[in-house]
């Protein structure tokens, strides 16, 4: 077999070779843009894994921050109340010519009824009661059964067959309807026929005590501001350092005595017996 040109072979050589690097070029270029995917990929995965934690991070934040500023209003009370009953009362004692009568008013102002610190502290926790009053499973239930009268319930919670054409209307986007779609096994109809009055008068009832509560604790506060006027008039202002000695003495021989407690304060019966339920305005001890 005759052998090609020496300069036939060179070319063929150097087109082959130029194949190969162009398949080498052409592979790098396709394995950049799959490292660019999967780099964009990943950078995205990072993305969603940092915003997951930021929304945890919020959500456990908006909880504590709840109650780190019944915390901080409550430390702040202590420590005026421990300063004006303990530190200031024992300046006056060992020196009451060292104590400025407007250091004394300004520790009493942060302490008084209507005072900002105790205020907020009031607050925050008539608010964290509220809260607490029922479980989340029981507001969510309470929430769908929102202004549902029970025959309004039972007639919502209807087989199919029988309200189907009703049921088609509902918008799963409400909770009330959401509780009459069927998205859930429990039937509604045996439901509301068995415990349907007892559970929709267990909300009724609820919502009268707590806004009976939210109105006894709007009145107290308006007390407290109202308080104000006397509290500050001149006539209960003008005290003396040694007025003032006196009534901290006194509050040094009651702080650990039932003298102070709600129940002696206010004449509130302690709950002695053993029985779940409570009677009229008895307060455990």
């Amino acid at each position: 077999m005759k052998k090609k040109p020496s300069k036939q072979r060179s070319k063929e050589h150097r087109e082959r070779k130029k194949q190969y690097i162009q398949m080498l070029e052409d592979k790098v270029k396709n394995l950049e843009k799959e490292n660019l995917s999967l780099k964009q990929q990943l950078k995205q995965q990072k993305n969603k894994e940092e915003q997951a934690k930021e929304e945890d991070k919020s959500a456990t934040s908006s909880k504590i921050a709840g109650q780190s500023c019944i915390y901080k209003y409550n430390s702040s009370l202590q420590e005026y109340e421990d300063y004006y009953f303990n530190t200031l009362a024992k300046k006056i004692l060992l020196d009451p010519t060292q104590v400025r009568y407007s250091e004394i008013e300004q520790a009493a102002e942060k302490i008084c009824d209507y005072g900002e610190d105790r205020r907020e502290y009031l607050k925050n926790t008539f608010k964290d009661f509220l809260d607490n009053i029922m479980n989340p499973e029981m507001k969510t239930i309470a929430a769908a059964c929102k202004n549902l009268s029970l025959s309004e319930a039972k007639r919502r919670s209807k087989p199919k067959k029988r309200a189907k054409k009703f049921l088609n209307k509902l918008d799963p986007s409400y909770p009330t309807d959401f509780l009459f779609s069927d998205s859930f096994t429990l039937t509604e109809s045996d439901f509301f026929e068995s415990s349907g009055k007892k559970i929709l008068s267990y909300f009724k009832t609820m919502k009268q005590l707590i806004k009976k509560l939210i109105e006894t604790r709007n009145q107290i506060f308006n007390l407290q501001t109202e308080s104000k006027e006397f509290i500050e008039s001149p006539e209960v202002m003008a005290y003396t350092k040694e007025d003032i000695s006196n009534i901290l003495k006194l509050h040094s021989e009651l702080k650990d005595t039932k003298m102070l407690t709600p129940h002696h304060l206010w004449d509130i019966p302690i709950k002695k017996h053993d029985r779940e339920l409570y009677e009229k305005g008895e307060l455990t001890e």
